[in-house]
């Protein structure tokens, strides 16, 4: 769980590709999907298409990044906020500290990160290293589409004491 906007608790649903619906009404009960390392180019076209409409009527859709970040980019590269670019690359937790306003804390602080090779222009860049955007942002109609650079789910993030507060500012807009 992490804290919401509303000082309410969010509750966490891991949920398999084939149980995503193909409608998009069915989604309201959800405020943010995070995909992560599940090949999103799996989902049939209606539930892509689901999650387009969801997030133009209000959604928040975060693609993970790391090694999983061709999986979880395929299927929605038409409504990414970035291009991605090849391999992997070092980039520092210091810079998403930075955003977080959260000190990194460990001995190590490199994130091995899926490089974001280019920006829409309609999207912004919200935390960025010298190698690489962090975090991408794309409002889509009433929606947001953010494009992680790294996986949150491995080291050094996964034991950062800011990484809650990373979700908490990204789910909070």
């Amino acid at each position: 769980n992490i804290p919401s906007p509303t000082s309410e608790r969010t509750a966490v649903a891991v949920i398999r590709p084939a149980q995503l619906p193909d409608r998009s009404p069915a989604l309201d009960a959800a405020d943010v999907l995070i995909w992560h390392n599940v090949d999103s180019a799996s989902l049939s076209r209606a539930q892509r298409e689901a999650v387009r409409q969801w997030v133009m009527a209000g959604g928040h859709l975060i693609l993970s990044g790391g090694n999983g970040a061709a999986l979880a980019h395929a299927g929605f590269a038409d409504i990414a906020p970035a291009r991605l670019g090849a391999g992997l690359v070092n980039a520092e937790l210091a810079d998403l500290a930075d955003f977080t306003g959260i000190p990194a804390g460990h001995d190590d602080n490199t994130l091995l990160v899926t490089p974001i090779a280019s920006v829409l222009a309609s999207a912004r860049v919200l935390a960025s290293s010298s190698n690489t955007p962090l975090i991408a942002r794309r409002d889509l109609g009433r929606g947001l589409v953010d494009q992680l650079a790294f996986d949150a789910s491995n080291e050094p993030l996964r034991s950062w004491v800011g990484r809650d507060t990373l979700f908490t500012l990204l789910v909070g807009g």
